[in-house]
């Protein structure tokens, strides 16, 4: 499970932007994990059942202490509790903080973005979303619907809380028609 998961993880920083060939072994500086160096983003596989809030917060420390400031991911055997999925959230609200993203591994088995049923994906680069505000004045927050930074789709392109997502869908009568959402890290929170 784990190498189809690193080749999954591969292959979404790639279309991320990443160029990287390959992954390094770091070795076990924290008990009971595994960690990998994607080109200065730290991926950490818990062998835990289950990762806590505590244990997140010593990951989060590692990182800082050994300058992986371009990213965490955690890979955890089952799914994150909810103080830990907020605890991620209320990290990565602070755009000084790295993106810091918590995957369960049976998500890591396969690309979703090659199913049939999931439109295309992209974030918004500062100059198109400029170009967005003059087309659609006022909070971009208000005008576009949410999306949560925890959502499938979110979490594959590495959206962050203030993102604009421009999703491509396709209908028969209308074709290929841009939609945009606003990447909160909260959707219950931020209504």
């Amino acid at each position: 499970m784990e190498e189809r998961a690193l080749t999954t993880i591969t292959k979404m920083l790639r279309e991320r932007g990443h160029k990287i060939d390959k992954h390094e072994a770091i070795g076990n500086p924290l008990d009971e994990t595994r960690m990998y160096s994607f080109g200065g983003i730290l991926v950490i596989f818990s062998e835990k059942s289950r990762v806590t809030d505590n244990e997140l917060q010593n990951f989060i420390s590692y990182a800082a202490d050994n300058s992986y400031s371009n990213g965490m991911i955690v890979v955890s055997m089952t799914p994150a509790s909810p103080a830990v999925i907020n605890v991620v959230s209320r990290y990565i609200e602070d755009p000084k903080n790295g993106l810091l993203q918590m995957f369960d591994i049976r998500h890591l088995q396969f690309d979703i973005t090659t199913h049939r049923k999931v439109p295309h994906h992209r974030l918004l680069n500062d100059d198109e979303k400029g170009l967005l505000e003059k087309k659609y004045p006022g909070d971009q927050k208000r005008i576009h619907p949410l999306i949560d930074c925890q959502d499938a789709m979110a979490k594959w392109i590495g959206a962050r809380p203030t993102d604009i997502i421009e999703i491509m869908r396709f209908s028969p009568s209308a074709g290929a028609t841009p939609y945009y959402r606003y990447c909160v890290a909260d959707v219950k929170r931020a209504r």
